[in-house]
């Protein structure tokens, strides 16, 4: 069990010190992963993505609990603490077992020293848990456990409905699957998955969505390798419908790893006659071609960066673009809970200019009356319909479409859906060039 324990502290002191993603570290340890039981696997799921989503909180009690403050060398005695602590409150663990697996842990780490803090401090919040969270209970970042600067920004964003967006980033997403139309219906698919005891609902609103009651092993799924479905949360698979795609069209997917959306393209029209996946990491273009081997899509990938395209374009214009540009991804904080601790504010201001230079580079490959849909994963308005307010008073040969929103549109120039229990935070703006 604690070597279970110990691959989770790996990946966390990954995420934490070293700044990388959790989904990352779980593919890096794939092939120690792959050995281990169902339930061990699903033990180091939940305390990975249950540390990173309920970080902020956690590390409040912890800050409370220890006298002086750990040196930042000892960052890995904070997060074994943190382990500890989660375990506690939102496991089903004996609080006995949670503290000596803890302690144990921490031998690991070869502190001598730590084992007696580890100790020290866990049996302490057991005797004071509810003192301590009762004082806590007056700091935002403890009670909602998200950084300040973000509870700020969202609270500004939605005064109506902050706080129920900060609850939903702290639930436990649902996985929807996308169905290759073209192998199979959604509901042969439904079928084939009831049959091996999986429950899958359908959505009304898209017909290619399955929503799965539980998490389960992509891999082990019915036609996995067939490339019968793809992982693609709801709010993401409307991104198709709104380029309103038709036979003949020449596409260019841009900035489109991992490719969820690229194989969505070819799904909905293979008789495109062009259709380019453009990414500009070497490593992320390679799980793109992958994901487009595995569902048998037919488009080339080039990498090369979208802000460049005089490198790489060689005139050719577009009649769809489809822009998802990189953004602070504040709409899929369920699904990506250390968002909340490796985003900052900071990276706000960067992320908008990029945005605004993506625009400003692709616009003049579209051709006249095409589409560009910009698109990203993000909650914030200056990311989205003030970005494309900006867009519209820059040009003299745009026009906007406006989407037909299935759910909820709280936008003044495009589609803004905002997360809930089985949807990801998206933003659709749908530009049209003019003659």
């Amino acid at each position: 069990m604690n070597n279970i324990r110990n691959l989770a502290l790996k990946i966390l002191i990954a995420v934490i010190v070293k700044k990388h993603t959790l989904n990352s570290q779980l593919e890096q340890l794939l092939p120690t992963i792959s050995k281990i039981t169902p339930q061990d696997k699903a033990l180091l799921h939940e305390l990975c993505f249950g540390v990173m989503r309920y970080y902020h909180q956690l590390q409040s009690i912890s800050l409370a609990l220890i006298e002086k403050p750990l040196r930042t060398k000892d960052k890995d005695i904070e997060i074994i603490i943190l382990l500890g602590l989660y375990q506690i409150i939102y496991l089903r663990i004996p609080n006995h077992a949670a503290v000596n697996e803890t302690v144990a842990l921490s031998k690991s780490r070869k502190k001598l020293w730590a084992k007696a803090l580890v100790n020290a401090v866990l049996r302490r919040f057991l005797r004071e848990q509810a003192q301590i969270q009762q004082k806590l209970s007056q700091q935002a970042n403890y009670v909602y456990s998200h950084p300040d600067w973000l509870i700020t920004e969202i609270q500004q964003n939605w005064p109506v409905q902050w706080q129920a967006i900060l609850s939903t980033n702290n639930q436990i997403p649902s996985l929807c699957l996308r169905i290759n139309q073209q192998k199979i219906s959604t509901t042969d698919y439904q079928n084939e998955l009831s049959q091996q005891n999986i429950t899958a609902t359908l959505v009304p609103e898209c017909q290619s969505a399955l929503i799965l009651k539980h998490m389960s092993d992509i891999v082990s799924l019915p036609g996995y390798q067939q490339g019968w479905f793809a992982v693609q949360d709801l709010s993401g698979q409307f991104a198709v419908e709104l380029l309103q795609l038709q036979a003949d069209l020449t596409v260019l997917d841009a900035c489109a790893a991992p490719g969820s959306k690229t194989t969505h393209i070819w799904d909905k029209q293979a008789g495109l006659a062009k259709l380019l996946a453009l990414d500009v990491s070497e490593e992320r273009c390679v799980r793109l071609q992958q994901n487009l081997q595995r569902q048998q899509c037919q488009a080339d990938v080039l990498q090369a960066s979208a802000l460049e395209p005089e490198k790489w374009s060689n005139g050719q214009l577009w009649d769809r673009i489809l822009l998802d540009v990189p953004c602070s991804a504040t709409g899929i904080i369920r699904r990506h809970p250390e968002i909340k601790y490796l985003r900052t504010f900071e990276d706000i201001s960067v992320l908008i200019q990029q945005q605004q230079l993506l625009l400003q580079s692709l616009w003049p490959l579209l051709k006249p009356n095409g589409l560009l849909l910009y698109s990203t994963c993000s909650i914030l308005v200056q990311e989205n319909d003030k970005q494309i307010e900006k867009f519209l008073q820059s040009q003299h040969n745009v026009k906007l479409i406006l989407p037909k929103p299935v759910w909820q549109n709280y936008s003044q120039y495009g589609w803004q859906i905002l997360p809930d229990v089985n949807r990801d935070g998206f933003y659709y703006a749908c530009l049209q060039k003019t003659s």
